[in-house]
């Protein structure tokens, strides 16, 4: 196959011959040779002839031997065909030849504003970008915002929390000590229930307070990668604008009038609307119980003249002062207070 640079090399080098100073002072050709239409093929950088080469009788070579040009722009190196017994008329180098020709190159972008519908494209992208930069900052100002108002209210039930503990620790110390009982292992054990009771409810709250804000951050996490993702896809598109066809790009730029729309809906109802900030919004502290068992266990012992283990302790002690430590006298009388114990008269 002969390409366009070698056809020029070699007319060039027969036009110095003095064959060729004579055609090339003669001038074009007229007439059923046509000569001018191949002198326009050699000029198009697109077009390989291809079959036996004369540059001085190029009209016959490709008349008589089967010569053809070749389209190299086209995937089925479709051109103007060539061929024995073809047409004189030589426009069958573009494709329009009836000598056993091929078919012809057709532009697919002909009728359309390639460079407008390139600028569009790119104006609407960018467009899209910064509506998805929007959408991002919007979500991560709303979950931030959720975030602050869940980390106050935990920290306020724990404030609830430790100062119904102190309250709590302080009337059981006094409660005891009125009781004479201030330094019992009875006032002990109820300061450690009251303890036990704080430590509990303390870590109940911090454990979902940490689960709650880790939700939070992953409905954050989600919603930068859903836009960055997007916003990558856009930018893949634009830096490959030259490889769509203008159907494409009008095709393209419909979408993303479109896409424009749906999301200057999403930014006006980002507060309320938005998959994440939804996601969020039902997050709130648990009720939390240590406040009332606080209150409760308060309440049990001021409503009591004194605990059972309290009076078990007193009787007892009453019990063996009185009976000097005679064993038997001792084992009688507290069978006796436990026979009053169970039948509640103690």
């Amino acid at each position: 196959m002969w390409s366009y640079k070698d056809v020029r090399k070699t007319v060039a080098s027969k036009l110095s011959s003095p064959v060729g100073r004579a055609v090339k002072a003669v001038g074009a050709l007229t007439g059923n040779q046509k000569l001018s239409n191949v002198g326009g093929a050699i000029e198009n950088p697109y077009l390989n002839y291809t079959g036996s080469f004369n540059p001085v009788n190029m009209y016959s070579n490709y008349k008589q031997a089967g010569g053809s040009f070749v389209d190299s722009r086209r995937p089925d190196g479709g051109g103007g065909g060539g061929g024995g017994g073809g047409n004189e008329n030589f426009s069958g180098l573009y494709g329009n030849g009836s000598g056993g020709g091929g078919g012809g190159y057709t532009d697919p972008n002909a009728g359309y504003n390639m460079p407008g519908l390139q600028s569009d494209v790119t104006n609407k992208i960018r467009a899209l970008q910064s509506a998805y930069d929007v959408l991002t900052g919007g979500v991560e100002s709303n979950l931030r915002e959720k975030a602050n108002q869940l980390t106050t209210a935990y920290q306020k039930q724990m404030e609830n929390l430790g100062t119904a503990f102190q309250g709590t620790a302080n009337q059981l110390a006094g409660a005891y000590q009125a009781r004479g009982l201030a330094d019992s292992s009875y006032a002990g054990n109820a300061q450690g229930i009251a303890k036990k009771t704080y430590d509990t409810n303390l870590e109940q709250m911090q454990n979902e307070k940490t689960s709650n804000l880790a939700n939070i951050g992953r409905q954050l996490q989600t919603a930068r990668a859903q836009y960055g993702a997007a916003k990558s896809a856009l930018e893949g598109n634009l830096a490959n604008l030259g490889a769509f066809s203008g159907q494409d790009l009008q095709n393209m730029a419909n979408q993303y009038q479109q896409q424009l729309g749906s999301l200057a809906e999403q930014q006006a109802g980002l507060g309320t609307q938005n998959q994440f900030v939804q996601a969020v919004q039902g997050i709130a502290p648990s009720v939390n119980q240590g406040t009332s068992q606080l209150q409760a266990q308060l309440e049990a012992i001021n409503n009591s003249g004194t605990t059972q283990f309290a009076k078990d302790a007193i009787a007892k002690g009453l019990i063996t002062q009185a009976t000097g430590g005679d064993p038997n006298q001792s084992d009688f009388w507290k069978n006796q207070w436990e026979k009053m114990t169970v039948t509640g008269k103690a």
